[in-house]
């Protein structure tokens, strides 16, 4: 997946509009930015953990009636990354395309 694909499944996520035109700097990168990552953490209640070889492991939990993520309930995904910007970020684009499909 491109870093233009899961930005935009990111910004689908949470709900926002998403057009990107690359003559024109975009407002929402939560690969760099460290605010909309939080967010994206705190939306969909993920699981981070830092494993023994330095990565970052972040995983969602099972959606509940409760959940955030009641409208994600395909199941547990997990991402792994050096960078936690992008394991966040990739963790919400397999959630986003496993619940429609495409980016």
């Amino acid at each position: 997946m491109t870093d233009i694909e899961i930005i935009r499944a990111c910004a689908k996520a949470m709900g926002l509009d998403y057009d990107y035109n690359d003559t024109e700097a975009c407002a929402y990168a939560p690969l760099t930015d460290d605010a909309q990552m939080v967010a994206l953490v705190k939306q969909f209640d993920l699981s981070l953990a830092k494993t023994l070889d330095g990565k970052w492991l972040v995983q969602n939990y099972p959606a509940t009636e409760r959940s955030p993520l009641r409208e994600y309930p395909h199941g547990v995904f997990i991402a792994n990354d050096a960078d936690l910007n992008r394991a966040v970020c990739t963790c919400i684009a397999q959630m986003w395309l496993a619940k429609k499909g495409s980016v």
